[in-house]
């Protein structure tokens, strides 16, 4: 008896599939940080925009395609059933092994009602509000931080910031899917603690009187807020697990409007003092005292979510043990 080959996905159409994405995802990334900042014909620019949103549309076009000339040699060759057996087989033992994996990255499942009783949900809170929440913070004030200290090119800043947050928004998923088989890829909240590491160095840097120097924090503090925010959803399923996620998550970034209002708030009130500390009356402040205390306060913060990150990994650190 013989049996004729089936076609589906194989993990080879996936993993060609999620590189020529990524791939994509970063060329686009790049095409609309160049147009930014390079004048171009609008319609030029239209017409990139649409050809990249339109370019993910290759890939299941592609594997259909592959599919189709796969079928179509199919009907001329045939398999011995001893090897379709060992096909079907191996893809049984690899659905396993995948049920597996997806259980042990899940610590338990939490209801979000629940959730104000877990230790680790307000250390994650008060990370997220320490955390991701004052890099977003910055963002919004980073225009009026470059016009206090004299630098033109704030449009140049907020497409860096834009920009760079957006591709600290690709990097743990990169890594995570490159890197994932390796024993020493770190878990996520040791990331986050890395993350927030650079954001606190980003700040410090932001002291010094210098254009490189607001360029390199803004793209530093880009890419860590980026990254956080990435990990705060493998972190938020992780550990309150992904029967719950969308309502447990979107407890977890209830945090950005609070900490939005009490750190903009403060920074605002340090503004105004400086304004009127040099006498003017409309307003605006000049120098590098409109900030100071601000970016001191913020890198302070940072400090404190870093230190939460650290304790949440040594409180976890049997689970992510276990998920390596």
């Amino acid at each position: 008896m013989r049996k004729a080959k089936t076609t589906s996905f194989s993990s080879l159409d996936v993993n060609v599939g999620f590189k020529v994405l990524f791939v994509l995802t970063i060329a686009t990334g790049i095409y609309a940080v160049a147009t930014s900042l390079i004048t171009a014909p609008a319609v030029l620019v239209l017409m990139g925009i649409v050809l990249f949103l339109l370019a993910p549309l290759a890939i299941p076009t592609g594997i259909r395609l592959e599919e189709f000339v796969s079928s179509s040699r199919s009907q001329q060759k045939v398999y011995d059933l001893e090897v379709s057996t060992e096909e079907d087989e191996k893809k049984e033992e690899e659905e396993e092994e995948f049920d597996e994996k997806a259980r042990a990255e899940v610590k338990e499942e939490v209801e979000w009602t629940k959730l104000w009783k877990k230790l680790d949900f307000w250390i994650y809170f008060g990370l997220y509000l320490f955390g991701p929440t004052v890099g977003i913070v910055f963002m919004n004030n980073l225009g009026q931080i470059a016009e206090s200290r004299g630098c033109a090119a704030t449009t140049s800043l907020v497409a860096l910031s834009s920009s760079f947050s957006f591709f600290g928004r690709l990097l743990p998923s990169l890594l995570d899917y490159f890197f994932s088989r390796n024993k020493y890829m770190p878990s996520s909240p040791v990331s986050m603690a890395v993350s927030l590491v650079a954001m606190v160095a980003s700040f410090l840097l932001l002291l010094i009187d210098s254009d490189i120097a607001l360029y390199v924090s803004t793209g530093l503090i880009g890419v860590s807020s980026g990254s956080l925010i990435s990990l705060s959803v493998t972190t938020t399923a992780g550990l309150f697990g992904t029967k719950h996620f969308g309502v447990n998550h979107n407890v977890v970034v209830g945090s950005i409007p609070i900490g939005s209002f009490a750190f903009g708030s403060f920074a605002a009130k340090v503004y105004r003092d400086g304004a009127a500390f040099d006498g003017r009356f409309d307003g605006k402040c000049f120098g590098m005292n409109c900030f100071q205390t601000t970016l001191i306060f913020w890198g302070m913060l940072c400090s404190i979510a870093a230190v939460l990150a650290t304790v949440l990994y040594l409180r976890n650190r049997k689970f992510y043990s276990q998920k390596l």
